[in-house]
């Protein structure tokens, strides 16, 4: 068994989606590719770990395969879901090879089979998580909303990736013409800058907040350069290749969480971090 039966199984989950590397499968979704990433264990372990991303196609060639959403695949909301490449061996190699080793006999096959039923078991309860948490926007039609809905839930690791959250959504609701979306949402990007610059933080490396605002609001502002770049990305090859999927836009504001009540708290903790280390090595003196 190899690591391309694994993928091919979930493809077999979610037929929408294609092969894009060796590892991930997406589909394309008007200006983003939406798929699954499934991360196999680097030290040599028997298990895998599975993400859904979010591509922009908005963005130069060698920039669209930095994700705009990486989130993981957990086991009740919270649990880590660790997934055992075994569970997709049909022949059970290893479960064989250990009998013979220890001389077990298994005249009628019954381990084998029950052996097989519990990791088909196992398997479905990781397939059924993954519909669960996922399933809204792995299918050929998708609401706007649920996509939103999963952007917003979406884990925020730091200023970098709600920066990258926030020009997400700002993207799709230009993209839509949703004026009510793009009024939230800049909003929403007001307040993140306006705490950036009370807390002396950088967006980027050589960006301030404000220039990376402005950059933003023009980039997305002249549609056709917008539509352009994502016209160019849909004709590379191996995306081209991919099945679409359909995004409608059915948005109502008051169905969906207000990713600015995230900012306030990330921004504090980052300025107390700040604050003990200039205390700690007595810069504030």
């Amino acid at each position: 068994m190899t690591f391309k039966n694994i993928v091919n199984d979930w493809q077999g989950e979610f037929p929408i989606l294609s092969p894009y590397t060796a590892s991930t499968l997406f589909a394309k979704a008007d200006i983003v590719l939406i798929g699954l990433r499934l991360d196999k264990d680097r030290f040599g372990g028997k298990e895998y770990r599975v993400y859904l991303q979010v591509l922009p196609l908005w963005v130069e060639k060698d920039k669209i395969n930095i994700p705009f959403v990486d989130e993981e695949l957990l086991h009740d909301a919270t649990l880590q879901l660790l997934i055992d490449c075994r569970f997709h061996d049909p022949l059970l190699e290893d479960f064989v090879e250990g009998q013979k080793k220890w001389g077990v006999t298994d005249p009628d096959g019954s381990k084998f089979r029950r052996e097989r039923e519990w990791r088909l078991a196992k398997l479905g309860k990781a397939f059924k998580c993954a519909h669960q948490r996922f399933g809204t926007v792995l299918q050929e039609y998708v609401r706007l909303s649920d996509v939103l809905r999963l952007i917003d839930s979406a884990r925020v690791r730091g200023i970098w990736s709600m920066c990258r959250i926030l020009e997400l959504k700002l993207a799709l609701a230009y993209y839509f013409g949703n004026e009510n979306l793009i009024s939230q949402v800049k909003g929403n990007i007001e307040e993140l800058v306006k705490d950036m610059e009370n807390g002396d933080c950088k967006a980027f490396d050589n960006i301030s907040a404000k220039e990376w605002q402005t950059d933003l609001y023009c980039r997305m502002e002249d549609r056709e350069m917008f539509m352009r770049q994502v016209e160019l990305n849909l004709n590379i090859k191996r995306i081209s290749r991919l099945k679409p999927i359909h995004i409608s836009d059915d948005v109502d504001l008051s169905q969906h969480s207000d990713t600015s009540a995230n900012i306030p708290d990330y921004v504090e903790l980052r300025n107390g971090l700040l604050r003990r280390f200039k205390h700690f090595f007595g810069f504030d003196k």
